[in-house]
């Protein structure tokens, strides 16, 4: 039996890390795969100096399991979001913004 991390943690990596390959490689012309860790930063985390990114390990809950999570940031220490994570980002931010409209009484509805 293989370990029930191993698959949410390939999707994890892969779905945060996909914007920065992106930019990096526009023309889709990229693969992923394994590599060997660097002595770790003052963070804790290792660097992957080409693609100015860090891996880290993150206490948090994904795919419905609380554990501790192989996770991508940024060299100036933020966490790289999944795409489902931006989308409650922005979901978060479309709610405020139409909150703060009905309080100066537009209704944002109207404004298509």
């Amino acid at each position: 039996m293989k370990n029930l991390q191993e698959h949410p943690q390939s999707v994890l990596l892969t779905d945060s890390i996909e914007p920065i390959l992106q930019k990096l490689h526009p023309d889709a012309q990229y693969c992923i795969g394994q590599y060997e860790l660097m002595p770790a930063n003052e963070r804790g985390h290792y660097p992957i100096e080409p693609m100015d990114v860090e891996l880290g390990i993150w206490q948090g809950l994904y795919q419905n399991l609380e554990l501790p999570w192989l996770r991508w940031w940024d060299k100036q220490g933020n966490l790289l979001v999944t795409g489902w994570e931006q989308s409650q980002i922005l979901e978060a931010r479309s709610q405020r913004l139409a909150a703060k409209l009905k309080e100066l009484g537009v209704n944002p509805e109207e404004l298509g």
